[in-house]
């Protein structure tokens, strides 16, 4: 797991943030009442942020945010688009690239996929530009707020995500969901073990108690 500089979750804001002064769109994924709850009681919250090309229509990365503004901590877990999983529903749940729940579903089917892969919560999502997504791995990328982004948040919570949880940035952290690789019709795949699972899920978990 590695440590961020402060400053880089700045990005993460500036998407966010998109919602308030800036242009963007709403996503088909219902909020949960849950989700609605811990925003207005500013808890922890896990976001799921997907970079996307061919102007939204093929996802190129994904992040699961976790925040804790009471902790005052951020964790940035990157999920590969080749990590093999099961989609609900779709090729009778023969394993598929992660990227294809996106593809094949948008972003309501990408965030039930990662809920059913990671065993985590997803409190909302956040799909935007690739150009976007890889600021995010960038200290001080605030020219994010140029692209635009469709988000699962309200305005109202996005105002909130964006003042009320900014205390989180003050420490960063990184990890990699990381599995076996294998090459199948000419793609290399990664496969994570229980083990792999299990060792990202307690930094999750960690971040949000």
């Amino acid at each position: 797991m590695k440590l961020l500089k402060n400053v880089k979750f700045l990005a993460i804001v500036a998407v966010l943030v998109i919602g308030v002064g800036f242009a963007w769109f709403k996503l088909g994924v219902q909020p949960t009442q849950a989700a609605s709850t811990k925003v207005s009681g500013h808890e922890p919250l896990n976001v799921l942020v997907i970079g996307t090309t061919d102007n939204g229509k093929t996802q190129s990365s994904m992040t699961l945010v976790s925040l804790n503004p009471k902790k005052q901590e951020t964790l940035l877990t990157q999920i590969p688009n080749n990590e093999e999983t099961t989609i609900r529903g779709y090729k009778n749940y023969a394993l598929m690239p992660l990227s294809t729940a996106f593809d094949a579903g948008g972003a309501t089917t990408a965030v039930q996929t990662v809920r059913d892969l990671m065993h985590v919560s997803v409190d909302g999502a956040v799909v935007t530009t690739q150009k976007t997504a890889t600021n995010l791995a960038k200290v001080g990328a605030l020219n994010v707020l140029k692209d635009n982004t469709s988000t699962s948040f309200s305005t109202r919570q996005l105002k909130t995500i964006t003042s009320d949880y900014l205390a989180a940035t003050r420490t960063v952290k990184t990890q990699r969901l990381t599995g076996a690789k294998r090459v199948a019709n000419g793609q290399t795949l990664s496969l994570a073990t229980p083990t792999d699972l299990t060792h990202v899920q307690k930094a999750i978990s960690a971040t949000l108690k």
